[in-house]
């Protein structure tokens, strides 16, 4: 019960649901199709999620096998709670707390995406860039070879990454200034996937 309890609160707050914004994030949900430089990954993190005075931690699992996205988090005990998939435009959602999801699952792949699936992995030779996706344009900035900031203009998104010599960044803080939350991700476990 404490567990169905935790990811009621959880999803609530990531679906971003308040007394001062839409119960729901709203719109057109464009899933971001991984930039083809994006080499298979495995990282394991902690997610705190902080809207308004809510704060809830969750812990994920994202994987990429070179074609698809897997998006797994866990329930307390560390069983996989909801499960989101993404491969091209086609995604699945399952898992046995799905149903206290109450907002379109492909939201929270659309985040993961403008995070992680847009070459922020792979050591870049730009300080500032501009490129269109599938949500409009988005504002990097690159400092010794990592993106170390991103401005999604159109839904409001700002992600800073900070690094500590892995594969992946350490520590990653999305701020959505037009649904009200903040998600500060810290990198668990981080690998590259040999295939």
């Amino acid at each position: 019960m404490r567990a169905r309890f935790f990811l009621v609160l959880f999803f609530m707050v990531l679906g971003c649901g308040g007394p001062e914004r839409s119960p729901q994030p709203t719109g057109q949900v464009d899933l971001i199709i991984p930039s083809p430089d994006i080499k298979p990954f495995f990282v394991r993190q902690t997610v705190l999620v902080t809207h308004g005075d809510q704060e809830h931690s969750i812990d994920a699992v994202i994987q990429y096998d070179g074609k698809t996205i897997r998006t797994v988090f866990l329930d307390p005990a560390m069983r996989p709670a909801v499960v989101l998939e993404q491969s091209g435009t086609e995604f699945t959602a399952s898992g046995p707390h799905l149903d206290y999801v109450s907002f379109d699952p492909r939201w929270v792949m659309q985040v993961i995406g403008l995070a992680l699936f847009i070459s922020p992995l792979q050591p870049l030779d730009f300080e500032k860039r501009e490129l269109q996706s599938a949500v409009g344009p988005i504002y990097d900035t690159a400092a010794g070879g990592r993106i170390v900031g991103r401005k999604v203009k159109d839904n409001e998104t700002e992600i800073e990454y900070t690094w500590d010599g892995r594969n992946c960044p350490a520590r990653i803080l999305i701020t959505n200034h037009a649904q009200g939350y903040v998600l500060e991700i810290q990198s668990v476990q981080c690998e590259e996937v040999i295939q």
